[in-house]
């Protein structure tokens, strides 16, 4: 759980930061440097392969599709605020 709720609010956190700041140098430090060393993909990918090789076949699927629909809709939700605000 603790790695799909960093993916998740980086995800979000991502949205916001794109959301805000034009394209340039300070969007790409802000997501790409701070947040993509933030979030944890590295691990997501690690915990679903145990899972997998575990035998937990649909714990894995669960794991990819919800964490993906859970980023996906987190990033959304960021831009949606920083559109917002703005």
């Amino acid at each position: 759980w603790g790695i799909l709720v960093v993916n998740v609010t980086g995800s979000f956190a991502l949205g916001l930061v794109v959301g805000l700041l034009p394209p340039g140098i300070a969007l790409t430090v802000a997501g790409v440097g701070f947040l993509g060393s933030y979030t944890t993909f590295s691990t997501f990918a690690v915990d679903t392969l145990r899972l997998a090789e575990d035998g937990a076949w649909l714990g894995a699927a669960v794991n990819v599709a919800g964490s993906v629909a859970a980023g996906l809709l987190a990033a959304a939700l960021g831009i949606g605020a920083a559109t917002a605000v703005r």
